[in-house]
């Protein structure tokens, strides 16, 4: 399972200039074909990533940071040369997990989860053309524009197969974990691999 999030006014950004839905791109974090490198073009306050995937034979370019453990799909940045700035974060932050069988459930106001289907505009998606792309591209203010050397540091992000164990948590610990929802154990595995990733690129 994957733990993600992202701002609401964001996500209906990305519908209604670009046609596309997160919650349709929640599997490339899961996907042995994605191609992923860290985003250093800027000072963004904090660690960016940017995933290259397939999705239902179209290429999509995801980016995305790492808060609490979790995944955030495209946190605003100050906006690239002739770039719209009407997009502002709402504040509302909506919370999703990805199902291993493609299914998302989406956390609801009162912290439950229900099943949730994306609205990406398929048709639109295909009939885009360079043109309309590079005004997307421009218009997103997320997006700091791609320089030819961008990718030659990008890897293959194999997902790591997972082991079963058994361990000892602390009883107020554990019930924290389990009350933010479903996929506790997910969001354990997301917490702890966000502590080592850092711990790797720190040195510590």
């Amino acid at each position: 399972m994957i733990a993600v999030e992202w701002d609401d006014a964001k996500r209906q950004w990305t519908i209604a200039n670009q046609g596309v839905d997160f919650l349709d791109l929640i599997g490339v974090f899961d996907d042995p074909a994605a191609i992923e490198v860290e985003d250093r073009r800027r000072d963004y306050g904090e660690q960016r990533f940017v995933i290259l995937c397939p999705v239902e034979g179209r290429l999509f370019h995801v980016t995305y940071t790492l808060r609490g453990g979790r995944r955030r799909l495209s946190r605003r940045a100050r906006p690239t040369s002739g770039s719209n700035d009407t997009m502002r974060e709402s504040g509302r932050t909506v919370r999703a997990i990805g199902l291993p069988d493609g299914r998302v459930l989406v956390e609801e106001a009162d912290g439950r989860y229900r099943l949730a289907s994306g609205q990406t505009d398929r048709p639109r998606v295909d009939a885009t053309n360079e043109a309309e792309l590079d005004r997307q591209i421009a218009m997103d203010p997320d997006d700091a524009g791609n320089d030819p050397t961008f990718w030659d540091h990008a890897e293959v992000v194999r997902p790591p197969r997972k082991e079963r164990i058994s361990v000892r948590l602390d009883a107020d610990l554990l019930d924290w974990l389990r009350a933010q929802g479903p996929g506790y154990q997910t969001r354990l595995n997301a917490i702890l691999r966000g502590y080592m990733e850092h711990a790797r690129r720190t040195g510590q």
